[in-house]
C-alpha cells in the first residue's frame, strides 16, 4: 500500500497498487467478474486487481478453444457471446452491465468484458476485464 499525504489541510489517500496493480489469482478475478470458475484446463494464468476509489481487476490465461463458449455461457449467463463482428473485435465477447440496485451486495456497479481470441493449436487466449464504477 502507498500513502500519499497531502498537504494541511487535505486529506489523505490510500492507494493499493494503482498503477501497476498487484497479482492476484485467475480464480479470484473471475469471481470478482461475477463468474463461477477457471476453466479446467487454463494455462498461462495472469491476473491484476488495482484498487483507488473503485476497485477493477483484468487478466489473461488460455484455454481450450472448443470449451471457450460453453465457459462464458457458464459463468456469464443472460448474454449469449458475441460474435465477431461490429461490437467484437475478437472471435467472441461477453460483455455485461450489472447495476448496483440488481443484486450486488455493494453500492458498485459492475462492468464485465470477456474476450476470446482463437490461436493456432486449438487454444483461445481470454481477456478478462471487470471494475467498479
Amino acid at each position: 500500500m502507498l500513502l500519499v499525504l497531502l498537504p494541511a489541510g487535505c486529506s489523505c489517500l490510500a492507494l493499493s497498487g494503482a498503477a501497476g496493480g498487484e497479482g492476484i489469482s485467475c480464480s479470484e478475478a473471475v469471481e470478482f467478474a461475477g463468474g463461477a470458475r477457471m476453466p479446467a484446463h487454463s494455462s498461462d494464468r495472469k491476473c491484476t486487481r488495482r484498487s483507488w476509489r473503485d476497485t477493477s481487476v483484468d487478466g489473461t490465461f488460455r484455454m481450450p478453444r472448443g470449451d471457450v463458449a460453453g465457459w462464458m455461457a457458464e459463468n456469464f449467463p443472460g448474454e449469449s457471446p458475441l460474435t465477431k463482428r461490429e461490437y467484437c473485435r475478437e472471435d467472441l465477447c461477453v460483455e455485461q452491465y450489472h447495476p448496483a440496485e440488481h443484486g450486488r451486495s455493494d453500492d458498485d456497479t459492475l462492468i464485465v468484458n470477456v474476450r476470446a481470441a482463437y490461436e493456432e493449436g486449438g487454444t483461445a487466449l481470454i481477456t478478462l476485464e471487470a471494475f467498479e464504477v
